[in-house]
């Protein structure tokens, strides 16, 4: 019971605080296009300005709705299992911390290929803006 209450007021807290934040990140993002020179916005496509600006506060969104708890829960999840494994037997709970690295190097190279994957889907949905608002002038 005492663990649901908790989740629950985590929750609603949480969930408040990250939509304070990103409409706070979004009135800033405004404001700060807004003051740019002109120059800029003629080099800039709006597209390309409304695609970065909307993925970014997106992704900000999914880290602090649900990408953050479930780090600080693997994280502690890790950590208690590890120490339990080096007390209990250090050789083989050194092992098995140890065979943590080779996964956490596939994680890097995936994130590596995501992240141009995702550069291009950004630079796609970026045309599609501009195809969209020269096609509506």
């Amino acid at each position: 019971l005492g663990s649901g209450v908790f989740q629950f007021v985590y929750t609603k807290l949480s969930g408040r605080v990250s939509q304070d934040v990103l409409l706070d990140l979004r009135g800033r993002i405004f404001r700060h296009a807004q003051v740019l020179s002109v120059d800029f916005h003629e080099r800039y496509t709006s597209g390309r300005l409304i695609s970065r600006s909307t993925t970014d506060v997106e992704s900000l969104r999914e880290l602090l709705d649900e990408g953050l708890q479930e780090l600080i829960n693997t994280l502690l999840s890790f950590l208690s299992i590890s120490v339990v494994l080096l007390v209990l037997d250090g050789w083989t709970g050194a092992l098995a911390v140890l065979s943590f690295v080779p996964l956490y190097l596939l994680v890097r190279l995936y994130q590596r290929r995501a992240g141009r994957v995702f550069a291009r889907r950004s630079t796609a949905i970026a045309s599609v803006i501009v195809k969209f608002g020269e096609t509506m002038n």
